[in-house]
């Protein structure tokens, strides 16, 4: 039997629930092996596909979107001809709510959300649709290895025409902060601090708070999204929360804070882009 390996053939970005952390956005890279018998023209699956088509499953099945671990105790779940709503119930208190259309939730059969839960949810998905030499799958999921500082942001585009107008999606991201051309390491984890586990809220999208909890909502291409989250992993900006605007957010709130100083800011959106804002006061 042999194997064949790709090597980083996706990044996955979504946002998923946590038990203490509430809504995270994450970006995984994903490494693919398929262990299998040689076909009649010597291989066990072509790149070509791999690349094609085992991408466009993962994507489809998690990319953007929220991964719920519908046997956690404390998820409520409730579903429609075309939305589902997931509540987070603890200690008798509501911590969470998102309602949204089915293609932006994807519901793992596990009690939390890991490497090795989602890998687990794909390589059985996935498996299925393989042809009969390919004997076994192994789908690794991982973190980019970030050296300075990052943190995991989710939220939702309505303006977008694809899969970011999901209100509950997000990324693991690194940021660079520099001033006068000189990068600033003490502003970037100050800032990765602040914005750890945070759900971008644009200010037009806030509907109300209650209990605690801000609620976001609005009508885009797919659907109504609508999502309730703890005022304090909230931020609130003026702006959509498209990359290049949270650049822009960070480096012109630096630029009032440093007069006099030239601020650049490179922001990430997961794994090898993002975005650069540069300002001055």
């Amino acid at each position: 039997m042999s194997t064949l390996f790709v090597k980083e053939l996706t990044v996955v970005d979504f946002s998923y629930l946590h038990p203490k952390r509430g809504i995270v956005g994450e970006s995984w890279l994903m490494d693919v092996y398929l262990q299998g018998e040689l076909n009649d023209e010597g291989m066990i699956f072509d790149f070509s596909d791999v690349k094609k088509n085992i991408k466009k499953w993962v994507d489809a099945e998690a990319d953007h979107k929220l991964l719920v671990p519908q046997l956690n105790g404390n998820l409520s779940i409730t579903s429609d001809h075309d939305q589902h709503q997931v509540d987070v119930v603890q200690d008798g208190k509501l911590r969470f709510r998102v309602c949204c259309p089915h293609e932006a939730i994807c519901f793992l059969e596990s009690d939390e959300v890991n490497t090795a839960s989602l890998a687990e949810h794909l390589n059985q998905m996935i498996l299925s649709r393989l042809p009969k030499n390919v004997l076994s799958l192994d789908l690794v999921l991982r973190p980019e290895a970030i050296k300075g500082s990052y943190y995991h942001y989710s939220h939702g585009l309505k303006k977008h025409q694809g899969d970011c107008q999901r209100i509950a999606h997000g990324h693991r991201s690194a940021l660079e902060i520099y001033l006068n051309d000189q990068r600033q390491p003490e502003l970037e984890a100050s800032w990765c601090q602040r914005w750890q586990d945070i759900y971008l809220i644009t200010e037009e999208d806030l509907i109300a708070e209650q209990d605690g909890l801000l609620h976001s909502g609005y009508q885009a291409m797919q659907g109504r999204f609508d999502i309730w989250v703890d005022k304090n992993n909230c931020d609130i900006i003026t702006t959509d929360t498209t990359v290049e605007l949270i650049a822009q957010h960070i480096a012109q709130t630096l630029a009032a804070q440093h007069p006099g100083q030239r601020v650049r800011v490179q922001a990430y959106e997961g794994v090898n882009k993002g975005a650069i804002a540069l300002a001055a006061n």
